[in-house]
């Protein structure tokens, strides 16, 4: 009996999924330690500017305020609202320096002596666009200390405001370095799963291409480019490329919305094995998703609205699918394959970390412009593993898919394969009979019997009969090609020829082949047998209900009669 490595099916793919593994740890921790490396930095070129400050909001005014402690309330801001800061300019030594000023969705304008020397968001409004959330770099005219300096933060939309902006004063020829240390881990991660996802975006291309089963690749490309724009936006690391918070609040926005769709795609990938009602509800909320996008977008570009409108809609529908995906997830785990564990233990992790970010700042009553470690690095890190985890996923299911047709192949192969001869055994030959009931093209079957078998064994022993048999084996091969051979048992043989407009003529040329190849295999033999056979042949008209039986006996029987004839004038055993 066979084994399972001499038929093919005994691999171990533990060493692939090492070096795959070992691969992507080694870049992450490269990504991890060059941003922890370049995040180390100091605050030397920092200037303490916080007191001194005069504060009004909806006509009080409040002196001598430090504005990172003091805890004004804006819960009740309404769109118009507006904080002014002012205060003296005299605590620096830079000739040239900037203000780092961080608003959400609220215009800004910034004078020196009563002239403006910055404004922003002014022309969004005008044009009904959204001002976005960001962080604005305001320089300071030379020769500016001692003058009087003026902020206002006026709110575009109900809430805008969240207390006192946060401002940072640093030397003109630091601010951006100053800005990046504070935000290198989460910057690196992201670009990286940026360019990850495009790269793997691009290469799934030419792979569907050559195989549809490999769109799932295009939909980990592309969650990884969502997942990486909206950490880099998100951390406002974007920023460093461009200084347009309108564009970038809509890149942000975009990311979170764009992300359910692959993600979706990606668990009716991994979950076809999950109850049709949990596949239908990844469809539609795909499906929802896509519509709601296209709608936000469409009401954006009339101006009836900006992309922040359907932020909560789309936080419900991330709520719901995160649902989702934990239940299928936590169902299926004991019956799941490998790649539906890898699948859902990205889901798990990303959702713990969002659920910890989440805690994180109602516990600890961090505002969006504070920059934490969580921020620059719990989620850009949650999402690169929940990149890579879904991409070995997805790398050890084609691998299982794959290993599994080419044993399914294989023992295809060896279950329609006579081990002696290499052609078809008789179980295929009774299938494709089958076949011939439900074809309507003529065909015939040409049934062949050695003659002198018993005689070679007895004389030669078994040995000499196999090989005998092999010699047959290979004369019909080279002269029947590509048509179907089949050892019916022992030493009887059937060709069935199909597929030929003139079935007749083809049958005729080749057994006069077989003839000429038999009789030059006789005039080398080696002294101990000569190859002789009987033939019987018939064709699909040559019955009257047609059917490959009938055929199948007709043939049969002409095989014997000339089995009889030949026997005529010579003495058998």
């Amino acid at each position: 009996m066979r084994t399972k490595t001499e038929i093919g099916l005994d691999y171990k793919p533990r060493r692939l999924f090492w070096t795959i593994g070992v691969i992507i740890v080694f870049f992450v921790e490269a990504v991890f330690l060059c941003g922890v490396a370049y995040s180390k930095g100091d605050g030397d070129n920092v200037y303490p500017l916080q007191d001194g400050w005069t504060v009004t909001y909806k006509g009080k005014q409040y002196q001598n305020v430090n504005i990172d402690t003091f805890p004004l309330s804006t819960s009740d801001c309404k769109k118009g609202d507006s904080i002014i800061l002012e205060r003296e300019l005299n605590a620096t030594d830079a000739e040239r320096w900037t203000i780092r000023l961080y608003t959400r969705l609220s215009q800004v304008n910034v004078l020196v002596d009563q002239k403006s020397c910055y404004m922003s968001g002014y022309q969004e409004v005008l044009e009904k666009r959204i001002t976005g959330s960001g962080y604005h770099f305001v320089l300071i005219p030379a020769g500016s200390n001692g003058k009087h300096l003026k902020i206002i933060v006026n709110a575009s939309q109900d809430k805008a405001l969240e207390g006192l902006p946060k401002l940072v004063f640093t030397s003109a020829d630091y601010a951006m370095e100053y800005f990046v240390r504070g935000r290198a881990l989460g910057l690196f991660v992201g670009i990286f799963i940026v360019m990850a996802g495009a790269a793997i975006a691009l290469l799934s291309i030419p792979a569907m291409v050559a195989d549809r089963d490999f769109y799932p690749l295009s939909m980990i490309g592309l969650f990884s480019v969502f997942a990486g724009m909206w950490c880099l936006t998100s951390i406002k690391a974007l920023e460093i490329f461009s200084l347009d918070l309108s564009r970038n609040s809509v890149i942000e926005y975009v990311s979170l919305y764009m992300l359910p769709i692959p993600l979706n795609a990606l668990a009716g990938y991994f979950y076809s094995g999950a109850r049709r009602l949990s596949r239908k509800l990844f469809l539609y909320t795909a499906r929802v998703d896509v519509v709601a996008v296209f709608v936000i977008s469409v009401l954006s570009r009339m101006r009836k609205c900006n992309v922040s409108t359907g932020l909560l809609f789309f936080h419900i529908l991330i709520v719901w699918e995160v649902i989702l995906l934990l239940t299928v997830t936590v169902v299926r785990w004991k019956k799941s394959s490998i790649p539906e564990r890898l699948f859902g233990g990205s889901i798990i992790s990303a959702c713990v970390t969002g659920a910890t970010y989440i805690l994180f700042y109602n516990l600890s009553g961090q505002e969006i412009s504070n920059v934490t470690f969580v921020d620059t690095t719990m989620m850009p890190l949650a999402f690169l593993i929940m990149v890579v985890l879904v991409t070995i996923a997805f790398l050890v299911n084609v691998y299982s898919r794959r290993m599994s047709d080419v044993q399914h192949a294989r023992l295809l192969r060896l279950a329609y394969k006579d081990d002696m001869t290499g052609l078809y055994n008789r179980t295929k030959g009774e299938e494709i009979l089958a076949m011939l009931k439900q074809e309507k093209a003529p065909y015939a079957l040409v049934n062949m019997d050695l003659n002198f078998l018993k005689k070679v064994n007895d004389a030669y022993g078994h040995e000499a009969g196999d090989a005998y048999i092999k010699k047959f084996a290979q004369l019909l091969r080279s002269t029947f090609v590509n048509m179907p051979i089949c050892r019916m048992g022992g030493d009887e043989f059937l060709v069935i020829v199909t597929g030929v407009d003139a079935v007749w003529a083809t049958v005729r040329d080749r057994l006069a082949a077989l003839n000429e190849a038999i009789a030059a295999c006789n005039r080398e033999k080696d002294g101990r047998f000569l190859v002789d056979v009987s033939v019987g042949v018939a064709r699909s008209d040559e019955t009257r209900d047609g059917e490959p039986e009938s055929v199948y006996r007709l043939a049969d029987k002409r095989m014997y009669d000339m089995k009889r004839e030949s026997k005529k004038g010579r003495k058998e055993e």
